[in-house]
């Protein structure tokens, strides 16, 4: 029991700590593109959820990549004394670190996008999400 706990407050440290390096790099690429903004015309509110994920990722890699190269494991793992056996290959163990984050965040945006297709129904016509996909209606019996 005490194992598992000690990888969940690992994960948890890893991704603190690759949020705070995800938003530091956030904010110098909009820091830039503002300060910048030598005729780029881009609506920054239009793509910050994926600028936000890729500095997030890019963040992630940034600072593991170092650890799992030279520890074979992450910064959380490192600090409470575990690592990852079997795979030396730095790529494996990116991957094998990266594939559990990218499935949790796209788990969030598929439970963000389920809420919103049904607080839609709640609309005038009384039609969620799919409703309109489809070309439906739910009618009494």
């Amino acid at each position: 029991m005490l194992f598992r706990f000690k990888r969940l407050v690992a994960l948890l440290i890893d991704i603190v700590i690759a949020l705070v390096v995800g938003g530091l790099l956030l904010g110098v690429v909009v820091l830039v593109l503002v300060v910048v903004d030598a005729g780029i015309n881009i609506n920054l509110t239009k793509y910050a959820s994926l600028i936000g994920a890729v500095a997030f990722l890019f963040g992630y890699i940034l600072v593991n990549y170092h650890f799992l190269r030279n520890y074979q494991a992450s910064v959380g793992k490192k600090l409470l004394g575990l690592k990852i056996s079997g795979a030396t290959a730095v790529p494996v163990l990116m991957l094998r670190t990266l594939i559990p984050v990218l499935i949790s965040y796209v788990a969030i945006w598929l439970t963000v996008v389920s809420f919103v297709n049904y607080v839609i129904g709640f609309g005038p016509a009384k039609k969620c999400g799919h409703d309109y996909l489809f070309k439906t209606e739910v009618v009494n019996a």
